[in-house]
């Protein structure tokens, strides 16, 4: 290989690549926003509530908690989320970039069902300052989102019990 071919090749890849990387409208790359835009995927755990089986993710991190279940266009009946918090405090969810309307269930350090909120409303393409924000009447120490109609399907009410394996919760119980 020349100099010169050598030269435009390596003055040319920068280029290259920004435009591999372009969705082909001239916007965003979409390489880039399809990662950004992925729902997370933290494996599957079995689960009950109440006499009920449930198959659910478990977000620990601030990072999981923070991404929730945010760009998933699906999510099985008795399918969900539970989101780990090491003491109970006042929980607030909101639903950006949520496609699908949810439930959220709110537990005690117990993991007795303290609050529920029924049908929150997606909330992909509503600015952040006009997304409502779904506020747990007192102090939870785990949050349970499940797609919309679960409660009732499930008869869920307070005191109902969620029964999570040992490993999965916070180290003090």
């Amino acid at each position: 290989m020349g100099r010169r071919s050598l030269v435009f090749l390596l003055l040319s890849c920068p280029f290259l690549l920004a435009s591999c990387m372009q969705d082909g409208t001239g916007g965003a790359p979409s390489a880039m926003a399809a990662i950004a835009d992925a729902p997370q995927e933290l494996g599957w755990v079995d689960v009950r509530l109440g006499d009920h089986p449930l198959r659910i993710m478990i977000a620990r991190t601030e990072e999981q908690k923070q991404k929730g279940l945010m760009f998933r266009r699906s999510l099985g009946e008795d399918e969900g989320m539970l989101f780990v918090y090491d003491t109970p405090h006042r929980m607030t969810f909101w639903m950006k970039n949520t496609w699908l309307p949810l439930d959220i269930i709110f537990f005690s350090e117990d993991l007795e069902v303290t609050d529920l909120i029924e049908g929150m409303v997606p909330g992909v393409g509503i600015p952040d300052g006009d997304l409502p924000r779904y506020t747990s009447a007192g102090e939870a120490q785990y949050a349970l989102e499940l797609a919309s109609g679960s409660v009732r399907r499930l008869a869920v009410t307070p005191g109902t019990r969620l029964q999570v394996p040992l490993p999965y919760l916070p180290p003090e119980r």
